[in-house]
């Protein structure tokens, strides 16, 4: 394809799926699936906004236009919740948050609970980045954890501030 002067081409999302092993220089050689992928975990959520649908956070698509939010929660804080029904290890989440510059923004803090069997216990080690939660992609790794259910649970950022996802993933990196 050839482009005129001053056009350009973007790719906005690339996407593998399975876990996959190549002998390739340079580049990644092992992906691993997306566990919170709606094939490998059911979702859901303390609250959603009857316009949203939280089936759109692991729908494996990544925009938001398709998005879930807290918008007109009555609590300081809400929780989505995947359930693997069976034992997953994890070490990683993707979190894509929505903004709509008004009453949906990234929340003030969030924090990553698993199940253990008997009762919810934070994640160790956790390392979020960026530091603080922004709009689009934050990259959150903790200590491997092995589970059958995983739980984010978002601080919002103000009094009529709720959060919003367009996209979680999962993974054991």
């Amino acid at each position: 394809m050839k482009l005129g002067s001053g056009m350009a081409v973007g790719i906005s999302e690339f996407e593998t799926w399975g876990p996959i092993s190549a002998n390739l220089p340079n580049i990644i050689t092992t992906v691993t699936a997306n566990l919170a992928y709606k094939t490998r975990a059911n979702v859901s959520a303390s609250y959603t906004l009857k316009f949203d649908n939280i089936d759109f956070i692991n729908d494996g698509l990544a925009h938001p236009n398709s998005r879930w939010t807290t918008f007109e929660s009555p609590s300081k804080s809400d929780w989505v919740q995947f359930d693997f029904h069976k034992i997953q290890e994890i070490n990683a989440a993707y979190l894509y948050f929505f903004n709509d510059k008004a009453g949906v923004q990234p929340p003030q803090e969030y924090t990553i609970l698993y199940w253990n069997g008997a009762d919810w216990k934070a994640v160790k080690s956790m390392i979020k980045k960026p530091a603080q939660p922004i709009e689009d992609l934050n990259v959150t790794t903790f200590k491997n954890i092995k589970t059958s259910k995983i739980k984010v649970v978002f601080s919002h950022r103000g009094e009529k501030i709720f959060t919003g996802l367009y996209e979680i993933e999962l993974f054991d990196n």
